[in-house]
């Protein structure tokens, strides 16, 4: 009896672990019209960059931006290895930014089907890339709009 009760528990706890690792983000990403008619809607200038990249990889690429505060670049690509790329490819650059910032604090997270990269340091600008799906968030602020952009960033559903 005592060796069925550890292999429920461990069928148990299997199942579990499973199903945090499948639900690891219950949202659905933002289309690129519900992105852009949200940042109009704050007043943001929107720029379509789709046809600009001229790249097949890409559906929608779009920049909201408030010159003298942060820019909100949203991109829609095709596959989830395409947006893994442009994520990726975002994040080093950042990552180079950063390098030998004095107080800069890098967090980050890899998932299925999401990933999260933040960086902040003292007198630079803030930036928050996210990948959901075959979506792609990036955020750059100046220092002193870090936290009216997280605020932004909260309010279209992202973390």
């Amino acid at each position: 009896m005592k060796k069925l009760n550890v292999c429920l528990y461990s069928l148990l706890a299997l199942f579990l672990f499973s199903g945090c690792i499948m639900f690891e983000n219950d949202m659905n990403p933002l289309t690129a019209e519900q992105f852009k008619t949200i940042m109009e809607e704050k007043g943001l200038a929107i720029n379509d960059q789709t046809e600009a990249l001229n790249d097949p990889a890409f559906q929608n690429a779009y920049v909201a931006f408030d010159e003298e505060k942060y820019s909100f670049e949203y991109y829609v690509m095709n596959s989830e290895i395409y947006a893994e790329n442009v994520y990726n490819h975002l994040v080093e650059r950042a990552k180079a930014a950063y390098k030998g910032k004095n107080g800069a604090v890098i967090k980050s997270f890899e998932g299925i089907s999401k990933d999260s990269f933040e960086a902040s340091a003292p007198d630079f600008y803030y930036v928050k890339a996210i990948r959901l799906q075959n979506t792609v968030f990036y955020v750059t602020a100046y220092s002193d709009s870090k936290d009216e952009a997280i605020q932004l960033i909260k309010e279209l559903g992202y973390k």
